[in-house]
């Protein structure tokens, strides 16, 4: 079955970084079992020949890989040009071809690491003289291997990617609920401030008729102070019960009592409210402090808040995509032949 390459390499970078240590192949290294394609030296052109040839699969990170041993044996005197192409059987493509000259290159292994699984390859290495005749020409089947064998690796990948995240997340879950927490509590003194606020607005709103009222009432008991002395003079010099001026002094002397008493009643009456200005001023200047002292610890968790995401969600991603990618190879193991 044909996994595309794609699919796989979604979650490579992550399962690789998570998985160092685990048995990955790759640059001739395969994982497991290896096989060798039958040797086809097939055509030679008198001085050249394919002296070696050989294909072992395996496995590169995520993907299928074969790699070929080849050495060209050169004795025309002059460099020759060679290539070595990869061919899907299945769907026809080249889907991989290296090339080079015997002056650079005569000998090694070249790697294509990244086939697809249970398909079979050709692999065919043509070497050519420089006005394009065959030199010399081989080729060979070779079926790569299927993923079941990436299975353990990969899933062992995963499952530490996920722990890490988990763990990650236990760390980042309390500062969320702090932050959450503190948000609150300081919307509430929030709330708190601003009713205080308006509690000091209503008092001092409902003590200035009061203080008028004082000063009113103030003023007047100064006139009647200052009239009393004289309104009571007046009255003991009348000595005759039936002066007509005797009823009219007394209810004047009686007025004036009443009002320098006036200013005493006010008094009391006002200093209620200019009480509860100054503690309603007292309540806004705290719940103040407080609110702001609220903002700046809600401000405080939301800082550690965040800073534990930023640790967590690369982690998290890191999961989704190993366990994306065990998966996709879960599922070609499945589907292969």
């Amino acid at each position: 079955m044909r996994v595309p390459n794609w699919v796989l390499a979604a979650g490579l970078t992550s399962v690789v970084a998570l998985g160092a240590g685990a048995s990955w192949a790759s640059g001739g290294n395969p994982i497991g079992s290896t096989s060798t394609a039958p040797v086809s030296l097939g055509l030679t052109n008198g001085c050249a020949s394919i002296s070696t040839f050989s294909n072992t699969t395996g496995y590169y990170a995520v993907w299928s890989a074969i790699w070929t041993k080849m050495a060209i044996v050169d004795n025309c005197g002059v460099p020759l040009d060679w290539r070595m192409d990869y061919t899907n059987n299945a769907t026809k493509v080249v889907e991989f071809s290296r090339g080079s000259s015997t002056r650079y290159m005569s000998t090694g292994t070249i790697d294509y690491d990244w086939g697809s699984f249970a398909t079979t390859y050709t692999v065919s290495l043509i070497v050519k003289s420089s006005t394009g005749t065959i030199m010399a020409q081989t080729s060979a089947g070779v079926t790569t291997k299927r993923p079941k064998d990436l299975l353990a690796t990969v899933q062992a990948a995963a499952a530490t990617a996920d722990a890490a995240a988990a763990a990650a997340y236990a760390v980042y879950l309390p500062t969320l609920t702090a932050a959450t927490a503190a948000q609150a509590q300081s919307d509430a003194d929030g709330l708190i401030t601003s009713a205080a606020a308006a509690a000091h607005t209503f008092a001092v709103a409902a003590a200035v008729p009061y203080d008028t009222a004082l000063a009113t009432a103030n003023a007047l008991s100064a006139t009647a102070n200052a009239a009393l002395p004289d309104a009571t003079a007046a009255l003991a010099l009348i000595t005759d019960p039936n002066d007509p001026a005797l009823g009219a002094a007394t209810a004047l002397v009686a007025t004036l009592t009443d009002a320098a008493g006036l200013a005493a009643t006010a008094a009391s009456l006002a200093a209620p409210f200019d009480l509860a200005v100054a503690v309603a001023t007292a309540a806004q200047a705290a719940a103040t402090l407080i609110s702001d002292a609220s903002a700046a610890a809600a401000l405080a968790a939301a800082g550690v808040r965040d800073a534990a995401y930023l640790i967590y969600y690369p982690l998290q991603q890191a999961a989704i995509s190993a366990d994306a990618t065990y998966q996709a190879i879960l599922a070609a193991a499945i589907a292969a032949p």
